[in-house]
């Protein structure tokens, strides 16, 4: 089950375009997901894609198709724009849900994507898979983190349905990758040396999308709720060892991702906030500083937000057009 984009089957028709937004960064993308900058101010952005022309089955519904449509875009603080890595795994559905590269950050000379590619990965293509590949400034994939086949041979929320769908990643204070693992309602951390384990996992499927890291080592969990029902979203903040829940901001819908500010501050992006007799209500989506005091609004009515990055000036970009949206309808913007 491809957890966030099957949301797309339930849009009304209105949800399914939208003008590009003012104070656009990047327009013109197909299905933005994750986006972060790199330590020289270069904003990456990973474009899901928007499938293929390969039949991968055949539906009652239409097709299932594949392609190599989804790449890393990046914007340097001049704003010029170039690929930074092309040809990477797509997949449609005749409803108009669409995976591919779900995030991407810039570590140590190398990009790292999380990829959500629906199934098992054919040797030596990586890139069909669910999990993690790290790719060397040449192009080369020179690490692949297989969360399907970890899933599949744990199952660690002992679900009916064995299911991967890497939506965010981020390293920890001692250098540990913590791998999100959405459709497995799981975390997983892995180091070179010890592979991969299960940090956190939760049986009551409340469907974990993004792992952030305060100073103090301690960390916050978002949520997209279950059954994405409104106000089932959340935030959770825990102790560093992973076994206090210190507190719990709440009352959300559709926590796609979270950030810390330079401040400190917690913000939140929900991907959906109002659901009508037909569906999601189209340009509903938000961003959110969430406090003791509840969530304040940072900037609403936006079309199907998805990821949060603070740029080097204080400002704050997001992923717009996220899902639901014709090809090239997708957007980075600046708020804030």
């Amino acid at each position: 089950m491809l957890v966030l984009p099957a949301l797309a089957q339930d849009a009304t028709p209105e949800a399914t375009s939208a003008a590009t937004p003012a104070n656009t960064i990047l327009g013109g993308l197909n299905n933005p997901r994750g986006i972060s900058y790199d330590a020289d101010g270069n904003l990456l952005i990973a474009e899901a894609g928007a499938g293929g022309s390969e039949v991968l089955m055949s539906t009652p519904d239409g097709d299932i198709k594949a392609g190599f449509s989804s790449q890393i875009n990046k914007v340097d603080k001049d704003g010029k724009q170039s690929i930074a890595l092309g040809g990477l795994f797509s997949v449609g559905t005749p409803s108009g849900e669409v995976t591919g590269t779900a995030a991407v950050y810039s570590q140590d000379g190398s990009l790292w994507l999380a990829l959500s590619g629906g199934g098992p990965a054919p040797n030596p293509q990586p890139f069909y898979g669910d999990g993690v590949a790290e790719v060397d400034s040449n192009g080369r994939i020179v690490t692949f983190i297989d969360t399907f086949s970890y899933e599949l041979a744990n199952n660690p929320d002992e679900a009916g349905v064995v299911d991967s769908n890497v939506n965010n990643l981020t390293w920890g204070p001692d250098g540990t990758l913590y791998i999100v693992d959405t459709g497995a309602n799981d975390i997983l951390s892995w180091t070179e040396e010890d592979g991969l384990s299960s940090f956190m996992v939760w049986k009551d499927d409340p469907v974990p999308t993004a792992i952030r890291f305060a100073d103090d080592g301690s960390f916050y969990v978002g949520f997209l709720g279950q059954g994405l029902a409104p106000g089932a979203g959340k935030v959770e903040h825990w102790s560093a060892d992973g076994k206090t829940l210190i507190e719990t901001f709440g009352n959300l819908t559709t926590v796609t991702d979270i950030a810390i500010g330079a401040d400190g501050s917690i913000y939140a992006v929900e991907l959906l906030t109002q659901f009508g007799d037909q569906g999601p209500v189209p340009n509903s989506g938000a961003v959110v500083k969430v406090s003791a005091d509840g969530a304040t609004p940072v900037a609403e009515n936006l079309p199907q937000p998805y990821s949060l990055a603070q740029a080097p000036d204080g400002s704050w970009a997001v992923s717009v057009g996220s899902t639901f949206g014709p090809p090239g309808t997708g957007a980075v913007i600046k708020i804030g």
